[in-house]
């Protein structure tokens, strides 16, 4: 029997081969149906999984009939599904029930990724005595996420930005679903995605015997992020201080890192999920950059506007995103494109800061002029952005956690 406690989604298999009888990946997306009678949150329920009939406890109401995707959390020491997507048949109120159980759930485990990166810099230091005490697979799997960081300058082009973006865990499922519905290798999009890298390395820490904590330390003021939240600027944590860890509050300090910063980007799947009206779609994710030896994260939402313009037949895109920089700190900026105009706005809560921004003005202008851009507004302000009311589809059933044709 698969024992889901109610209020987590995590599936739990003594076997693997009662999913599928090939070998299966951390990342990886199985599909599954529920083929018994419908259950409540919390009541067994039958499921036909890889092949395979299944006993399941859910933390949501589930219909006979209904379609689940499951993500494979963890091979090593057991097989863990975790509950990514349902979608009970036909058009109804009740196509999503499970975004607001999720949301709640992952809501409380998520955290800022800052002091996850502070970690992974320190660890990676050469001859690092804190990583020393570590399993040669939990080293490994450190040194494979740090590498997978893009540094900032391979975000300043068009082509560079892009492939971060695709690579910052968002996307993972839809790609790993694209790749096998082509029967593509799929060991380069594991390679670079942050979420799987993520993944392999909480597999890793899973499966290392270490006693845990018997309380969680704070989790710190990072909101989750939710579909209609402006991003935030998050400052880079305090250097790790691991080297006077033993191996085993090393490893439970790792453990929850790792666990927070995947619920925060599991909370980003869930916060871009589709609407129905695809006039309308948003996507929020956080990029990881590094720079020098530091790690700055860029909170990023990106909209299309439902409003058409019927002079030009053209929809606008929007990107606010959130930073804090040492020299600068907390910094907002929106961008607004409308196929060739462009208009830019920064806000700052120092006027050191807004003149320092001001002065480099005129070469942002000069520089989006020499991409054929023409430049309608481009300003720098004290204090905040103005509040934005919830987007149309906010409170309207929405569709797949994660996007398929992104």
């Amino acid at each position: 029997m698969i024992d889901i406690p109610t209020n987590l989604t995590r599936v739990q298999l003594a076997d693997s081969g009662a999913v599928s009888q090939r070998p299966l990946q951390a990342g990886q997306v199985l599909q599954a149906r529920v083929i018994g009678q419908a259950a409540t949150a919390g009541q067994p329920v039958q499921l036909r999984l890889g092949g395979q009939t299944v006993e399941a406890r859910l933390p949501v109401h589930v219909q006979t009939g209904d379609s689940l995707r499951l993500q494979v959390a963890s091979v090593k020491p057991r097989l863990e599904l975790t509950l990514m997507r349902e979608a009970p048949r036909g058009a109804n109120p009740g196509m999503n029930s499970t975004l607001p159980p999720l949301l709640r759930q992952w809501a409380p485990q998520q955290g800022s990724q800052a002091p996850l990166m502070a970690s992974l810099q320190q660890l990676n230091q050469t001859g690092s005595p804190a990583a020393q005490q570590l399993p040669a697979a939990v080293r490994q799997a450190l040194e494979a996420l740090w590498q997978a960081i893009p540094n900032r300058e391979s975000a300043m082009t068009g082509e560079g930005l892009r492939q971060v973006m695709r690579d910052s865990g968002l996307f993972l499922e839809a790609r790993l679903a694209g790749a096998a519905a082509t029967r593509a290798d799929p060991r380069g999009i594991i390679h670079q995605d942050l979420k799987a890298r993520l993944l392999s390395l909480a597999e890793q820490i899973r499966s290392t015997p270490a006693p845990r904590s018997e309380g969680r330390t704070a989790l710190g003021s990072t909101p989750p992020p939710l579909r209609d939240s402006a991003p935030v600027a998050q400052a880079r944590a305090a250097p790790a201080q691991l080297a006077n860890l033993t191996r085993e509050p090393l490893l439970d300090t790792l453990r929850q890192q790792v666990e927070r910063s995947l619920a925060r980007m599991v909370m980003h799947q869930l916060s871009s999920a589709d609407s129905p009206d695809e006039a309308t779609p948003r996507w929020l994710m956080e990029l990881a950059l590094r720079n020098g030896q530091n790690t700055d994260l860029v909170h990023l939402r990106l909209d299309r506007d439902a409003r058409q313009n019927h002079k030009d037949n053209e929809r606008s895109w929007r990107a606010d995103l959130a930073l804090h920089l040492p020299e600068l700190g907390p910094l907002t900026i929106r961008v607004v494109v409308r196929g060739n105009h462009v208009s830019t706005q920064f806000w700052t809560d120092s006027d050191t800061s807004r003149a320092t921004i001001q002065e480099a003005l005129p070469q942002l202008r000069v520089n989006l002029e020499s991409r054929d851009l023409q430049v309608l507004n481009i300003t720098c302000r004290e204090g905040e952005p103005p509040e934005n009311p919830p987007s149309p589809a906010a409170s309207s059933a929405r569709g797949p956690i994660v996007d398929g044709h992104a």
